[in-house]
């Protein structure tokens, strides 16, 4: 009976911290719900900062994004598979405001680090 009770302590303990932790950490293509014939992608494959677009799906690195939960954040880092180097999905890009901004992949920048991490 112990074990039961703090097994369910336990699993109801890391339900209430990790509220957002709805997927595994892997890798994902992320399409649209009314039409899966397109998805997220990253134009050129680049590996720099661009825009994120909606592009017809495909097989490429891309279109397909790794996925990492961070604790700390209670949300998910987001990475294209095609760029090797430290950029992230974020959502602040000069131009843009709290209402109308970009999705842009964009080099991580630790001192404002919110914008990197996504809930679903």
């Amino acid at each position: 009976m112990k074990k039961v009770l703090f097994l369910l302590l336990a699993l109801l303990t890391f339900s209430a911290a990790n509220a957002y932790r709805t997927l595994p950490d892997g890798i994902y293509r992320i399409a649209c719900g009314n039409n899966p014939a397109f998805c997220m992608d990253i134009p050129g494959a680049s590996e720099e900062q661009v825009n994120v677009q909606i592009y017809a799906a495909n097989t490429s690195d891309a279109q397909r994004f790794r996925l990492r939960y961070d604790a700390g954040h209670d949300a998910y880092a987001i990475q294209a598979l095609c760029c090797r180097g430290n950029y992230y999905l974020g959502h602040n890009y000069p131009g843009g405001n709290d209402y109308h901004t970009y999705l842009v992949q964009c080099a991580y920048n630790s001192a404002n680090d919110n914008e990197y991490y996504w809930q679903f």
